[in-house]
């Protein structure tokens, strides 16, 4: 099962809004991340930037705001700012503790545990979103 598949699975959204919401995440990953730390994510997501282009196509998504964010994630506020982007792609606020708790889980299911908790250790905004 995908990344996406196995989110929708794991919160109950639909596949659409499931892989939106993970490539506004992995969007925010890929551009925090240095290729190293990146590469054991790319090789658990092989449709990683197709799935980053989806969230960047979301009407939602504007590239500024996005940028905003990745610089950001690494505090509560960049936390906030994610949500936020989250929010306007459709997820209620109540549903991105659940969407990034499950996102985290299968990275680390995906990409190993080190990968997993070196993404956290660099981008903690992400941790405060799964709270």
């Amino acid at each position: 099962m995908g990344l996406v598949a196995a989110i929708a699975t794991r919160t109950g959204l639909n596949e659409e809004l499931a892989g939106r919401a993970a490539g506004a995440l992995l969007a925010s990953v890929k551009l925090s991340l240095p290729k190293d730390a990146l590469a054991p994510i790319q090789q658990a997501v092989p449709d990683l930037d197709a799935l980053v282009a989806r969230a960047h196509a979301a009407p939602a998504a504007r590239t500024g705001e996005m940028l905003a964010v990745m610089a950001e994630l690494s505090s509560e506020r960049g936390a906030a700012l994610l949500g936020g982007q989250l929010a306007r792609i459709g997820l209620a606020p109540t549903q991105v503790p659940g969407l990034v708790g499950a996102f985290l889980e299968e990275l680390t299911a995906a990409a190993g545990a080190p990968a997993a908790q070196a993404l956290v250790a660099r981008l903690p905004g992400l941790a405060v979103l799964a709270r």
